[in-house]
């Protein structure tokens, strides 16, 4: 078993929102539309810093749609001290729905375990549920 990271927050809050794991900080996320159809490339775009002294290694990061699919962008690498990991990658629907995408963080033993993984068992979402973004596939 791998331990869950611990969760650090920049001040007291009543919500749940999620800013900064272990010191890995998200800085933007956005989805390019709000809409696609069932087999499109639905494309968002991501920044995140190591606000860190030394190197984080992760096992995945990239975006989690509810509990149905996680699309992992970078797998298995590590991010320098003060390091800003900046990109745009697409994930794909096969069934209509409205979901809520969220940029994660997966702490599972490496990226091929992670893009198995669809919930919050693996994940830690940054901004949840505030920053999640809703998104409808239609036919």
């Amino acid at each position: 078993l791998v331990p869950q990271p611990t969760v650090t927050l920049p001040f007291p809050t009543p919500t749940r929102m999620v800013v900064s794991v272990n010191g890995l900080v998200l800085t933007a996320f956005s989805l390019e539309k709000d809409s696609v159809k069932i087999g499109e490339p639905l494309w968002f775009n991501f920044s995140v810093k190591n606000t860190n002294p030394t190197s984080f290694r992760y096992s995945a990061l990239g975006v989690v749609a509810d509990n149905y699919k996680s699309q992992t962008s970078w797998t298995d690498q590590s991010l320098n001290p003060d390091e800003v990991l900046t990109w745009r990658d697409n994930i794909k629907f096969d069934r209509v729905g409205e979901y809520t995408i969220y940029f994660g963080l997966c702490w599972a033993a490496n990226g091929g375990e992670c893009a198995k993984i669809i919930d919050r068992n693996g994940w830690i979402y940054f901004g949840y549920p505030e920053r999640g973004v809703k998104v409808t596939v239609v036919p």
